[in-house]
């Protein structure tokens, strides 16, 4: 197999494949959550990380990419894709080979979020959750911060991850796999610790937390 992928999260259950990408470098819009990405985090502490996303991310270009990742969707039945638990949809090519994915997959629910211009059409087995509100703001915060964009984007259909008083995600609560809008209060144990900087259009950002 020419990339890697895992199987659930902290958050996710292990029913939820997981295929990442390398951050910043294939997150168009990384300038707008700069020193909230928890997803750089494992790039930096632990040493296989990075290296098995950017080999995603380099065979994620090339022809061989679609067809390999839909054979081995079918082949090993897997019931629930999110696409970039770290990265995001980079150009509009790459965001084709994953329309390609998604529609020769149709038992397959797939889900994820996104700030990013390129994305897949849209398909009755597949739901984006808009990263960027409707006012351009962040879907995540503190409570207070959520409480108020979820008053201000009612009629959105806006509603809150309910996984802080629940402790349920992917298998119980499908609201990422029907919603467009969903806000999350940035959760996690202590203090947080955030370091940013950025160089160019290079995003870097350290974030100690847990937000998913």
């Amino acid at each position: 197999m020419n990339f890697s992928v895992s199987f659930g999260n902290r958050v996710l259950p292990k029913s939820v494949m997981l295929f990442n990408l390398p951050t910043r470098l294939t997150c168009p819009r990384c300038d707008l959550c700069n020193g909230t990405c928890y997803a750089i985090t494992p790039e930096q502490i632990y040493p296989q990380v990075l290296p098995s996303r950017m080999r995603n991310w380099e065979f994620s270009q090339t022809d061989k990419f679609p067809d390999e990742m839909a054979r081995y969707i079918d082949l090993y039945g897997v019931s629930m894709v999110r696409p970039h638990e770290a990265g995001d949809y980079y150009d509009d090519e790459y965001a084709d080979k994953w329309d390609f994915i998604i529609k020769n997959n149709p038992n397959t629910q797939f889900f994820g979020y996104t700030k990013s211009p390129h994305r897949p059409k849209k398909h009755k087995n597949f739901n984006l959750v808009e990263s960027l509100l409707p006012d351009g703001s962040l879907n995540y915060g503190t409570q207070e911060y959520v409480t108020g964009k979820l008053k201000q984007f009612k009629d959105y259909g806006a509603v809150q991850c309910p996984y802080q008083t629940q402790k349920v995600c992917g298998v119980k609560c499908k609201i990422c796999m029907s919603k467009t809008y969903v806000l999350f209060t940035i959760h996690g144990r202590g203090r947080r610790n955030v370091q940013s900087v950025r160089s160019g259009n290079v995003c870097i950002a350290m974030w100690r937390g847990n937000k998913r």
